[in-house]
């Protein structure tokens, strides 16, 4: 399952928006996505996170101490808690994964951010984040943790199960694929898989899909070198350029055409810095 997610990086805009320097390091392997890094030294529009199906853990460093919370995705457009002159360091998962080392579920965190020690199984973890100093020590610090209790067994329920092969289809078409097409594929009816969903992370199938295909966009949008947005309307599954606008409109608190330029305008690529790691010894 990992190898297929590794392809499913998602983006949170108004973070690289709100520092000079965003750095990155893509690890696609125990279920990780990427690390990230950067402190808020520009105005407000670093301290907004937009929808992306995601679990972050997000270490933040002040001048005399760390503190970390657990961060589920977001429904919309939402104002969160980043301090201005503070660095963050962020662990993030793949959109749908729930990491080992808090105890919990998808579903108490959607929309919520709980406090680390709260849920963590690894309490000692945050003093040793607290003594990692640079970009790649605090990967090394918290992968050593990690492997640890990623390395335990442990069952896989038949619901969960079913519930990563859905989320697999719904990855493999951008998110454009029909409940009744995933009815088809798995035999189960379309009212045991919104419980699935529902149960398992808190929301329906229908939104997670809206939620990775706006992610699917917002990576065109980056990597575009125009925008015609009743092409693209179509193009990425939606009804029209109204339906377009107005998803993403709620997702970013802007028109597509005001975000695109936005982030053209703005050397938005050359904040983000991608890291190279050296393997541990």
């Amino acid at each position: 399952m990992e190898e297929q997610l590794a392809v499913i990086k998602t983006i949170q805009p108004y973070f690289v928006m709100g520092t000079s320097r965003f750095y990155q390091y893509v690890l696609g392997e125990y279920g990780i996505s990427h690390f990230y890094s950067y402190e808020v030294d520009q105005d407000d529009v670093g301290r907004a996170a937009v929808p992306d199906g995601c679990i972050d853990i997000m270490f933040t460093y002040g001048q005399d101490s760390v503190q970390a919370k657990v961060c589920g995705t977001v429904l919309k457009h939402k104002v969160i808690s980043n301090e201005l002159n503070k660095t963050y360091f962020g662990v993030r998962f793949f959109p749908g994964v729930f990491p080992k080392i808090i105890d919990g579920s998808l579903k108490e965190l959607v929309d919520r951010e709980i406090p680390f020690l709260e849920l963590t199984k690894s309490a000692g973890l945050l003093g040793r984040m607290a003594e990692a100093h640079t970009f790649v020590e605090r990967i090394y610090t918290f992968m050593d943790e990690y492997k640890k209790v990623f390395s335990e067994k442990e069952s896989s329920s038949n619901m969960r199960n079913l519930l990563n092969a859905m989320e697999l289809m719904i990855y493999g078409t951008n998110g454009e694929i029909r409940i009744k097409d995933i009815e088809e594929r798995t035999g189960y009816s379309a009212r045991y898989i919104n419980k699935i969903f529902n149960v398992e992370m808190g929301i329906n199938p229908k939104k997670f899909c809206l939620i990775i295909k706006f992610q699917r966009f917002l990576d065109h949008l980056h990597n575009a070198k125009g925008a015609e947005m009743a092409k693209l309307a179509v193009d990425y599954g939606y009804c029209d350029q109204t339906n377009l606008i107005k998803e993403f409109t709620k997702y970013t608190s802007m028109t597509p055409n005001k975000y695109y330029r936005m982030i053209k305008n703005s050397g938005y690529n050359d904040r983000v810095v991608n890291c190279q790691v050296p393997a541990q010894k």
